[in-house]
């Protein structure tokens, strides 16, 4: 009994690729040149597949929107074979040959012929080669082409691609067109990506130690103001803030303007604690003042290798402060 053929969705490689970007492993797969073409190469390392089936993927990726798309260069193809490995080469207006030359072009003031510098040098040049005038006057025209084939000055020459594999001499008109892309996470999803990965793991951290966990929470302020938090930890006891947790979004400056803003937040809601988990780089200066208004910092790079790193630090910060807490004398 002949088995039925097994369908591969390549579901797994679209995972890989898809937790490379999220994890900033790579910034995007963009096609690199090589020998026999252009090819995803970083996308090829991660699958372990085919430049044909790591393109495929990438497209059905970009067209489920997972991925964005964006044109990267337009290149010239063979239409004949369809390589890009193509030479530019000049031909003659009036005939097609190749054989043209660039030169310094003089013209015989008695009948008006052009030439080539080096048609009339030498001793052997003292009549002109076409209208048999001893020493015969010229005039400098300038630089231009010349067709050494059929004899044409000047000639306009003609910008044609000559393909190296198959030999095909085409014109611009006759080329195909290949559209190579670059494919990558657009800003919201490298957001969303981010907060998909660090969110369970300060959930877990913070179940586990007793709190409330509300996400995407917005809190009221004692100004009235509604502040909006990646998440905040509430003590299930008295209802207070111990934690308020901002991640902050993918390629956003985590600068001056931006830590004044959080940590007036922070303070509006009486948060006890806070934290701002962010990607990017942030200056000494910066670092400086969120801890001088006690906001703590927690860069992240590759987040799945900062699991323990983040719960670690969550962890010691609250019960820290649940320490100090139990250690203040009763009113």
């Amino acid at each position: 009994m002949r088995q039925p053929r097994r369908v591969n969705d390549h579901s797994e490689a679209k995972k890989k690729l898809l937790m490379a970007l999220r994890n900033k492993l790579v910034d995007e797969y963009a096609p690199v040149k090589m020998k026999r073409g252009y090819r995803y190469v970083d996308a090829e390392r991660l699958t372990s597949l085919n430049s044909e089936i790591v393109r495929q993927l990438l497209e059905e990726l970009a067209e489920s929107g997972e991925l964005c798309r964006r044109l990267s260069r337009s290149l010239a193809v063979c239409p004949s074979c369809g390589s890009i490995d193509l030479q530019l080469v000049l031909t003659c207006s009036e005939c097609g040959s190749q054989k043209v030359k660039r030169g310094t072009i003089y013209q015989c003031i008695n009948c008006q012929t052009h030439f080539l510098a080096e048609e009339i040098r030498g001793e052997e040049r003292k009549r002109c080669l076409r209208c048999g005038v001893e020493r015969p006057r010229y005039v400098m025209i300038g630089t231009f082409y010349a067709c050494l084939n059929c004899g044409s000055i000047p000639v306009e020459p003609v910008w044609r691609a000559m393909c190296r594999s198959c030999g095909l001499l085409f014109s611009q008109e006759e080329s195909e067109i290949l559209e190579l892309y670059s494919y990558g996470l657009e800003d919201h999803n490298a957001y969303e990506s981010i907060s998909e990965w660090i969110m369970p793991i300060i959930s877990a951290e913070l179940t586990s130690l007793g709190f409330i966990l509300r996400i995407n929470e917005e809190v009221r302020g004692l100004s009235g103001v509604m502040h909006r938090f990646s998440a905040i930890a509430m003590d299930p006891q008295c209802k207070k803030i111990r934690l308020a947790v901002e991640i902050a979004p993918q390629g956003c400056k985590v600068d001056e303007q931006y830590l004044l803003s959080f940590i007036l937040k922070v303070k509006d809601i009486g948060a006890e604690n806070s934290i701002v988990i962010t990607a990017s780089k942030i200056s000494r200066e910066n670092k400086k003042l969120a801890e001088s208004q006690g906001i703590n910092i927690l860069s992240v790079k590759n987040i799945p290798s900062m699991r323990s790193k983040i719960s670690t630090f969550i962890s010691n910060l609250l019960l820290r402060d649940m320490v100090s807490i139990r250690r203040q004398p009763p009113l």
